[in-house]
């Protein structure tokens, strides 16, 4: 079975307008993170949007969970 991770065309398509659109940003980073939840480099990117909407709770909140996250998968 071939499991993925990740998507970089997905990503990069996010990326693109994060600085004109962050609010579709974060959204489109909501459903990404449903579809490859063990994308932890993408949890970064996540919480810089939040930041930048002044989500600084919902941002905390990302930054636990990403831990948790790291320390459960022994990473």
């Amino acid at each position: 079975m071939n499991t993925l991770y990740f998507n970089k065309h997905e990503f990069l398509q996010i990326l693109k307008i994060v600085t004109s659109n962050p609010y579709k940003a974060k959204e489109l980073y909501e459903k990404y993170l449903d579809k490859y939840p063990e994308d932890y480099g993408t949890y970064s990117y996540y919480i810089s949007t939040l930041i930048t909407l002044n989500e600084i709770d919902k941002a905390s909140e990302v930054l636990k969970y990403m831990n948790k996250l790291l320390f459960k998968n022994g990473s």
